[in-house]
């Protein structure tokens, strides 16, 4: 239960680099880091199968660290919105599962490698599939035309 409670209370830096690319990257380097050590990679399948069973551990676990992480995330993902980086009706929950569900799937379902590829792949998934919509070169002759 120790390794829980460190799991669990781990602190978690709201990087502000002025980059919604390196913020976003920063976080998940933080979580692939977190979780291909030993300790945390071992601990986290038994703490899912843990949670199920007993409802007080899956509160504590979800009020604590994943509360803590997603704020963080919210945190940077509203500064890239306000940058213009992200759609301004971009949905933060579904950001925020997207962040962490190919980590999660790869430790806990596929055994796939947590390394920097996949940082930096979830990172641009993120920044291309939520990116503004931009105006096309005719479009935006047309609005010009419009408004003249």
């Amino acid at each position: 239960m120790a390794s829980v409670a460190a799991l669990v209370d781990q602190e978690i830096v709201v990087p502000d680099t002025g980059s919604t690319r390196a913020d976003i990257d920063a976080l998940m380097h933080e979580a692939v880091e977190l979780y291909r050590g030993a300790l945390p990679g071992r601990l986290m399948p038994n703490l899912v199968s843990a949670m199920a069973e007993r409802p007080e551990l899956a509160r504590a676990v979800r009020e604590g660290f994943l509360v803590r992480r997603r704020e963080a995330l919210t945190a940077v993902l509203l500064r890239g919105v306000e940058r213009g980086d992200l759609r301004r009706d971009v949905d933060i929950e579904l950001v925020l599962d997207i962040l962490g569900g190919p980590l999660f799937y790869r430790l806990l379902i596929t055994g796939g490698p947590l390394d920097d590829q996949l940082a930096e792949g979830v990172t641009d998934l993120i920044l291309r599939g939520f990116a503004p919509d931009k105006p096309t070169r005719a479009r935006s002759t047309r609005t010009a035309k419009e408004h003249a």
